[in-house]
């Protein structure tokens, strides 16, 4: 079975949550955080966990949902998994949230996204080794054990 670890971002993260769902073979991170800092204290759960980092999961396209990924996928290898139209907004909203967001966050901003190189349907499973993740258009991502 599954563990979910929540990571809580305090204020400075604008209070938004991802989650490290830990298997017996490895995590899958389901959404990611803002700032680098709060990027960096979620590595470091990761990391404290000892297992593979097997991908990554983007429910949606808010910056404190996707910003993080540049911190914690330092590899094309990982996949990051996200719907047709999420990638798209990213790529559309992405340099009007820079002008937006970089002259409150400062050196806290990530200036550079990573997105998402798997796309993914409504309906489809996605495996990694003893998890199944199933996605659900709008209504987020449900865990199947």
């Amino acid at each position: 079975m599954a563990k979910i670890h929540v990571h809580q971002s305090g204020e400075a993260g604008i209070f938004a949550n991802a989650y490290v769902v830990e298997g017996q073979f490895g995590v899958v991170l389901v959404d990611t955080t803002l700032t680098f800092s709060e990027s960096a204290k979620l590595r470091k759960t990761v990391e404290s966990l000892r297992k593979p980092l097997l991908g990554v999961i983007v429910t949606h396209a808010h910056p404190d949902h996707v910003a993080g990924i540049s911190v914690l996928v330092d590899s094309e290898q990982i996949p990051v998994y996200a719907q047709e139209g999420t990638v798209r907004l990213m790529r559309e909203t992405e340099s009007a949230k820079h002008a937006q967001w970089s002259p409150v966050f400062r050196e806290e901003w990530i200036p550079k996204w990573t997105y998402p190189n798997r796309i993914v349907a409504d309906g489809e499973r996605i495996k990694f080794k003893e998890m199944v993740f199933r996605v659900h258009d709008g209504a987020g991502w449900g865990l199947r054990r």
